[in-house]
């Protein structure tokens, strides 16, 4: 089952941009985003959460974001499609978060962090 739904989510990148293009001509970019939350575990210590997406865009927007780099901080928006999969290795089942983005911001300085 796959489900799609409108996500705006900001964090550091994992990956350099890199501009590819596709058996049908299309530019594109597919970059990680690493997105850090605070939660309290069992003992009520707080501690960091890191959940990993993959930010994909198309087209002029790849080409206008094509030089962005591992550790930068950016605010992606866009559809958020959400895939489960089992591992290769333990058959353990996992989710696969990919935001095919409309709107990618970088920034030096954005919502606390640096």
């Amino acid at each position: 089952m796959r489900a799609n739904q409108y996500a705006i989510v900001k964090g550091r990148l994992t990956s350099d941009a890199e501009v590819n293009t596709s058996d049908t001509g299309k530019s594109y970019i597919r970059v990680g985003l690493a997105v850090n939350n605070k939660r309290k575990n069992k003992e009520g210590k707080e501690e960091e959460i890191a959940t990993f997406y993959n930010i994909v865009c198309f087209d002029k927007m790849a080409e206008i974001y094509g030089n962005l780099e591992k550790g930068d901080f950016v605010r992606a928006e866009g559809r958020l499609e959400v895939s489960p999969y089992l591992s290769s290795k333990k058959k353990e089942p996992k989710v696969d978060l990919t935001i095919i983005a409309n709107e990618i911001m970088r920034s030096d300085y954005v919502g606390g962090e640096k």
